[in-house]
């Protein structure tokens, strides 16, 4: 049995049973095409919780239970049906036909054909019937008014269907053999049914890979290309079928992966198990979401994370606390925002005071009348609208609230020599350093490095001893974004005072943050930053961070106070469908990291980007590379485990470069999980007891990933992969029960949150009954023509026992001598040199068997 069959087995087993028991007969360790026979492994009990793949969680949303044997097909794979909800596909979910959550369409599109489009299909003539098996379903207009199939509903009594109506006596309807497609993945067959008359017969699928054309369902011819269903992928036709052969990391248009995108404003798509969405300039594909099972037309369906938003239609939709369905939590008044999971008001003009804090979207402008103050008392408040404007007279302040250690100013001590004094706090510093008391230094300056964001302010130190006041909060952080923003009022992001008056003070806190990025930026008002003062000797604190970022103008002729940056408007923020959650660590087996963003204005060139271990690199021509897309790829060879950080910086009309950029970090693993042994905790070494207890620690927080994949073989390079057997990231240990004698490997990697494996596994040596002694192999390799192979390298089992019988390479004559080989059937690998200097790729391999205490003497002939 081959390993790719014993695979197959062996998730099958484990996905139904905790104790798994497998009789497979110890066959030669020799291969056919470089594979391996697959020994006997005994029986593998898994300790710990039900081993079900993660990955197969059940679709209890709104669709029908696939568990429910009942309910099992409820529909055709390949049709698809317009509902009160939206577009509806039905997929196979664990093997069930489903019908897959319904999709919104948009506000200028429609339901037709089971699809979402600008106008309505002529799909059938409404109030028109036919028969469709032995029922019949009536053309009707649904929600949108397009026409559209009807269920198909069975004839009463004994009324039959024929030529679309339930009726006594039949006629025929079609020709004998004539097919017509419905859908696009399915067809009906003129038939004679059991009335003895001709007519269409129930829908049928053209199954996976084939589509319907005039009746016919078509596969493809051998080596031809496509593009898959959602633009992500090339598929190639092999053996009849379409295989995707190439993922594209921006898009794919007539068989070949694009180098650039181009998508209609606003359109959803799935990419894989990631929902995406077109940027507002049709350049990009935005992450919107990653599937817990599957995606279809832009929307994740069945099972998802509890709490997790997303935008349907007007609504937006929380995942329930079991994570099997999506349930309406709001209806928005205005639209819903895909990206961010949040409604989007049409406007906002405020006219009386009023508190807004986190983020506030509105599709069209914001204004703040004369008079009017709007108030965060968080701290933090992040606007983005089609237009800002902040009237003379109107105001924007934030509550001091920041912490930001950073810059956190020194609680007071008691001075020695030569001043002899307790002291107050010193000042929280930001832009600039705190206030200094005697023989203590003021909070330190931060946020020097070029970066795109500013953060909240920092504290005041404490004054001295138990009855010394705190000190002041810092700022709050404000950012407001829009095409066009203009302030004749005042934003204001102050730190905290301290006016207590005690007899040892705490420091005042520093200013904050105040981001301000539009196209056309005018400012004619006041924007303070400015440190929080004290009233009794303490230190004041240090100002804030003013960061005013613009695309074509800039006008600043108002008060400003804060160390100011002015700089061409970057993007602010960075998606990435590949990478989403900047900073959680990701395994390293994927091609493509794929970063996108919306265009932040009209007028410029490009942008320059650069991958390094730097978090704040200031990307130049001289070290950055140049786009006018607005979307980036990088390959797993540009970046390491660790940290990695993606740089982006705006060029403007004039092709001046940005100094501000934005940064995005992808995290990697630095390898697959640790493995012990209570049992056999010595490689080296064999133990008769063959019950083998392994355990493994992850290298991170189990939130970075969702479970496990494993192999148990006899060879020391093998590598699981999604076919093989998986267990929950919550099960540490595994018993693998009654194991024959010999050695064997346990292979182990983990599986993160976007499905990426790790590139090498962790393998742990396993030694089993009793000690069969040791015996020596002595060969020589050559080629096809009798000619010795020199510098090959030899392993046995593919580097199994490599820790007690190193590799070694063949001498000048071809010979080989391994020593302390344990006895038993091996298989001799030979290994030559690729193209790329260092690497060996497996060529060649034979098998022996190997006696105790004698030398297997052994030629290997290269084909």
């Amino acid at each position: 049995m081959n390993r790719a069959l014993l695979r197959r087995v062996r998730r099958h087993m484990l996905a139904s049973l905790m104790i798994i028991t497998l009789s497979l007969t110890l066959g030669a360790c020799g291969s056919e095409a470089g594979g391996a026979n697959t020994p006997d492994t005994g029986g593998l009990t898994d300790v710990g919780t039900d081993a079900d793949d993660p990955e197969d969680t059940e679709d209890t949303g709104d669709a029908e239970d696939p568990g429910d044997a009942d309910n099992c097909d409820v529909c055709t794979p390949g049709t698809s049906r317009c509902t009160d909800e939206g577009a509806q596909n039905c997929v196979s979910l664990q093997g069930c036909a489903q019908w897959a959550d319904p999709v919104v369409c948009q506000t200028d599109e429609v339901c037709t054909g089971g699809r979402c489009a600008a106008g309505c299909e002529e799909i059938c003539e409404v109030d028109a019937s036919e028969c469709a098996g032995e029922g019949v379903r009536t053309c009707i207009e649904n929600i949108d008014g397009c026409p559209e199939w009807s269920d198909v509903q069975s004839c009463e009594g004994d009324l039959i269907c024929s030529g679309g109506q339930c009726q006594s006596s039949c006629e025929d309807a079609c020709t004998d053999g004539e097919l017509r497609c419905d859908g696009d993945g399915a067809f009906q067959a003129c038939e004679q049914q059991s009335t003895g008359c001709l007519d269409w017969s129930a829908t049928e699928s053209c199954g996976e890979n084939l589509t319907c054309d005039e009746g016919i369902c078509i596969g493809c011819t051998d080596g031809e290309e496509r593009c898959s269903a959602d633009a992500t992928s090339v598929e190639t036709c092999q053996s009849g079928a379409w295989t995707p052969s190439q993922s594209c990391p921006l898009s794919c248009s007539a068989g070949q992966c694009d180098d650039e995108v181009a998508c209609q404003p606003g359109v959803r798509r799935c990419n894989g198990q990631v929902a995406e969405l077109c940027n507002a300039t049709g350049t990009a594909y935005l992450h919107v979401a990653t599937c817990a099972v599957s995606c279809n037309a832009g929307l994740c369906t069945g099972a998802c994370e509890p709490g997790q938003r997303r935008c349907n239609g007007q609504n937006i939709e929380t995942c329930n606390s079991s994570g099997t369905a999506w349930e309406v939590a709001e209806t928005c008044a205005g639209s819903c925002d895909i990206t961010a999971a949040t409604c989007a008001l049409d406007e906002l003009d405020i006219s009386t005071d009023i508190n807004l804090d986190g983020l506030v979207l509105v599709d069209g402008p914001f204004i703040v009348r004369p008079g009017v103050t709007v108030t965060s008392p968080t701290g933090d408040l992040t606007i983005r609208a089609s237009s800002i404007h902040v009237e003379l007279g109107g105001s924007i302040v934030l509550a001091p609230t920041g912490q930001t250690a950073a810059g956190r100013g020194v609680d007071g001590v008691y001075c020695a020599y030569p001043t002899y004094v307790y002291t107050d706090g010193t000042g929280g510093g930001y832009g600039t350093r705190g206030q200094a008391q005697t023989c203590r230094s003021g909070g330190s300056i931060h946020g020097v490095e070029p970066n795109s964001d500013v953060s909240a302010g920092s504290p005041g130190g404490k004054g001295y001893g138990n009855n010394g006041t705190p000190g002041g909060l810092g700022g709050g952080r404000l950012s407001l974004e829009a095409n066009t923003i203009l302030i004749e009022g005042s934003l204001r992001a102050d730190g905290q005072d301290v006016l207590d008056g005690a007899a040892y003070q705490g420091g005042a806190g520093s200013g904050g943050g105040i981001r301000l990025a539009a196209n056309d930026l005018t400012v004619s008002g006041t924007i303070s930053a400015a440190g929080g003062i004290t009233d009794n000797g303490a230190g004041h604190g240090g100002e804030g961070r003013l960061k005013l970022f613009y695309g074509d103008a800039i006008e600043i002729t108002g008060t400003v106070t804060g160390v100011l940056t002015q700089d061409i408007l970057p993007p602010l923020q960075l998606f990435s469908s590949t990478h989403p959650v900047s900073d959680r660590v990701y395994n390293d087996d994927f091609d493509t990291i794929a970063l996108s963003w919306e265009r932040p204005f009209p007028g410029l060139q490009g942008y320059y980007h650069r991958v390094d271990r730097n978090p704040y690199t200031l990307v130049e021509p001289s070290n950055g590379q140049f786009t006018d897309q607005d979307v980036i790829t990088y390959t797993r060879d540009d970046v390491d485990a660790g940290r990695n950080y993606l740089h982006v910086t705006s060029v403007d009309s004039g092709f001046e470069v940005g100094e501000s950029p934005t940064h995005f970090t992808v995290r990697l693993t630095d390898g697959p999980p640790t493995l012990s042994s209570d049992t056999h905790s010595n490689s080296a070494n064999f133990y008769t007891n063959d019950d083998a207890f392994i355990r493994w620690t992850d290298r991170h927080d189990d939130s970075n990933f969702t479970g496990y994949r494993y192999v148990i073989d006899r060879f020391g390079d093998t590598i699981p992969t999604h076919d093989d057997l998986a267990l929950p990231v919550t099960q540490k240990q595994i018993l693998l029960a009654d194991l024959d004698p010999g050695i064997w490997a346990f292979h182990l990697v983990s599986v993160d949150t976007m499905g990426y494996l790790n590139r090498t596994a962790s393998t742990y040596v396993l030694r089993i009954g009793e000690d069969p002694g040791k015996g020596s192999v002595s060969g020589i390799v050559t080629d096809s023509s009798g000619q010795p192979v020199a510098n090959a390298t030899i392993s046995l089992n593919r580097g199994l026992i490599n820790s007690t019988v190193p590799a070694m390479h063949t001498t000048a004559s071809g010979t080989f001598n391994l020593q302390n080989v344990p006895a038993g059937e091996w298989e001799v690998g030979v290994y030559i040199e690729s193209s790329t200097t260092g690497t060996f790729e497996l060529t060649h391999t034979h098998d022996i068997v190997v006696n105790a205490d004698l030398t297997t003497n052994v030629t290997v002939t290269m084909p």
